[in-house]
Parts: C-alpha cells; structure tokens; sequence
C-alpha cells in the first residue's frame, strides 16, 4: 500500500474525519462528519482515457452531490480508481463543503 493521511479538519463549528489511502492505481478517501470514523455513502470513479465515470454505490442521504466528486477528484488525480465513503449527520452548506472539497484536494495533492 501506498501513503496514508489521517486528519480532523474544522469548517466553522462542525469537524470531519479524514482518511485518505493511496494506491498504486488509485485512491480511498473516507469523510466522517464529526471525530470517530465511519462508513457512510460509497461512490466509485474510473478515470479511462482522459474521461471520468461515476458510480453510486450506495446512496447518501444528505449531500448526495459531495460523495460522488470526491470519488471523481480521487479518480482524477491518481489517474486511476477514486473511491470515497462520506457519512454525515446533515446536509452540508454550500460553503462549508467547498471548503472541505479544498483541503481534501491540498492533502490528495500532497500525495
């Protein structure tokens, strides 16, 4: 197995369980609202031949959007296999997960 990052990122008031896994060929990103680490919703991305295509595995309930461009920036940036579990409390603000979708892309980038 490749790298592995593991934080606790704050937006505001609210606070996000990172894991990040790397692979040789892809890349798990799991986001947990609060500080104990759970799997949530499983979406699944493949980057073939400069083009990203997305699978919902299993559904989220609140923020439906925010799994599955996870999945697809993981995908996109290992140039492989993007996988990301995101497990939330409530529906995210516009704000507070463009923020999250920035600090997640500066630890993929770290990679």
């Amino acid at each position: 197995m490749g790298k592995q990052i593991t934080d606790v990122i704050f937006v505001g008031e609210q606070s996000f369980h990172l894991s990040i896994l790397q692979y040789s060929n892809g890349c798990f990103i799991s986001v947990t609202e609060g500080n104990q680490s759970s799997l949530g919703s499983i979406s699944l991305s493949l980057n073939t031949s400069n083009v990203v295509n997305t699978s919902i595995i299993i559904p989220s309930e609140f923020s439906p959007m925010f799994p599955q461009l996870l999945s697809e920036l993981a995908s996109n940036l290992s140039k492989g296999i993007g996988l990301s579990s995101v497990h939330l409390k409530k529906e995210l603000k516009p704000e507070t997960a463009i923020d999250l979708i920035k600090e997640i892309k500066s630890h993929l980038l770290k990679l």
